[in-house]
């Protein structure tokens, strides 16, 4: 799995509508997600997905941010918008005819994230 601080650059690529998150702000992204073909279908997305906002809260970001691919499964690897449902993150409003952009608060390091 990639995690990482938003870039404007990456938030453009992603066709993601406005400005990134100002410096400071502490937010993360997951970028996608890989796994090796034998570890696939065996429900460790949704635990990868755990560590990751439990990583990003221990190294002080605040919130996570996740663009999952609207449809087709050849963009899977970012990861789908139930499985970030069920993490815990919610929809934010864009413009229609762009990429979905999810958050979720992350709590301050305490050994786990919310």
């Amino acid at each position: 799995m990639v995690l990482g601080r938003p870039k404007a650059d990456l938030r453009r690529r992603a066709g993601i509508p406005g400005d990134p998150p100002a410096a400071g702000q502490g937010v993360w992204s997951v970028v996608c997600f890989f796994l090796a073909p034998q570890a696939r279908r065996h429900g460790l997305l949704p635990p990868l997905l755990e560590a990751a906002c439990a990583y990003a809260a221990h190294s002080g970001a605040r919130i996570a941010e996740a663009y999952p691919w609207p449809g087709g499964a050849s963009y899977r690897y970012m990861g789908t918008r139930d499985l970030y449902l069920a993490a815990g993150f919610h929809d934010m409003t864009v413009p229609d005819g762009y990429r979905p952009v999810m958050r979720r608060t992350l709590c301050l390091w305490s050994g786990s994230a919310t």
